[in-house]
């Protein structure tokens, strides 16, 4: 997910502490879902494994005197379909309970992006299939995005959104007529006709997140769950606003869902914590160093914007040793 080296990715208050994470969603009805994920040191940086998926929404109770051969025979044939015959067993309480267990990547690919602006400015990319953390491959993923069936649909949704700067006018990806090389042209509103457009070495940072970001919303090569870090880099406080309002509704319109940490209060103005699927939590640290996460429901002093609730304390989230 980072880049850190292997032993900063576990807790680091016990050296004992087992390698291993477990994550557990727990669903209203009482089902879970769990997953054991494993860091491989000898994998490329921030590689997780998941190693066990077990899904308990089908999972039937037997009492321990009953034939437990019998049942998970049961279990196969009439509740799970006939690949899926992985059991796991536990016994809880007097019960056992009986959970499929499967394998899957939905969650080793979650991905935390945190680009830079030298990696976005970078045109070439061997790998075009994707868009690395860092940003690096944008404009190469741009342009296989260009060659798609539907790439011509992908592409005006990005010009649409795009069109929260201002000067932006159009984007068109073509080979540079004299070198051959690839560029991305951009058209500004308020250039002389007969300079035509300017290419991304020319474009200001806060383009080339705010495209970043779109991408990343829209592509079908983007993880269903990612992070993106430290999302108001290079863009002024109004645009933080509007921004993320465009990207909760590109988030939707894709089926993306997506972890985003911020510093800056006016994204938090974007959410409409009135939606559950708009949510908004505050992460800390406690007295013994351990990291804690508290959802933010709708305060009671909703009759301010988030931004004014969070600086004037409400919210938490900020520092109290000064």
């Amino acid at each position: 997910m980072r880049v850190p080296a292997p032993q900063f990715m576990i807790p680091a208050f016990d050296s004992q502490n087992p390698k291993d994470v477990v994550v557990k969603f727990e669903f209203e009805d009482g089902s879970f879902d769990e997953f054991i994920m494993s860091f491989n040191e000898n994998l490329d940086a921030g590689k997780w494994i998941e190693k066990r998926r077990s899904k308990a929404r089908e999972a039937i109770k037997i009492l321990k005197d009953q034939d437990l051969k019998k049942a998970i025979n049961e279990l196969v044939n009439t509740k799970f379909k006939k690949e899926d015959s992985d059991l796991k067993v536990e016994l809880v309480d007097d019960t056992f309970l009986i959970s499929l267990v499967k394998h899957s990547e939905e969650i080793t690919g979650f991905r935390i992006y945190a680009p830079n602006e030298y990696s976005l400015r970078k045109f070439d990319n061997p790998d075009n299939t994707s868009i690395g953390v860092d940003g690096t491959g944008l404009f190469s993923y741009l342009k296989k995005i260009a060659s798609m069936d539907k790439g011509k649909d992908l592409l005006n949704d990005i010009r649409t959104y795009m069109g929260i700067l201002d000067w932006f006018t159009d984007m068109n990806i073509k080979p540079d007529s004299l070198s051959g090389d690839n560029s991305v042209m951009l058209y500004d509103q308020y250039i002389d006709d007969n300079l035509k457009y300017f290419d991304q070495r020319s474009v200001n940072e806060a383009f080339l997140y705010i495209l970043f970001y779109y991408t990343l919303f829209i592509s079908e090569n983007t993880p269903a769950f990612f992070a993106i870090d430290n999302i108001e880099s290079a863009l002024n406080p109004k645009l933080c606003r509007e921004f993320t309002k465009k990207l909760i509704r590109l988030a939707k319109k894709h089926n993306k869902q997506v972890i985003v940490t911020t510093h800056n209060p006016f994204v938090l103005d974007a959410l409409n914590l009135n939606q559950d699927e708009q949510r908004l939590f505050v992460v800390r640290r406690d007295i013994d160093g351990h990291t804690k996460v508290n959802r933010i429901n709708v305060p009671a002093h909703s009759d301010i914007p988030l931004s004014e609730a969070w600086m004037k304390g409400y919210l938490g989230g900020l520092p109290n040793n000064f």
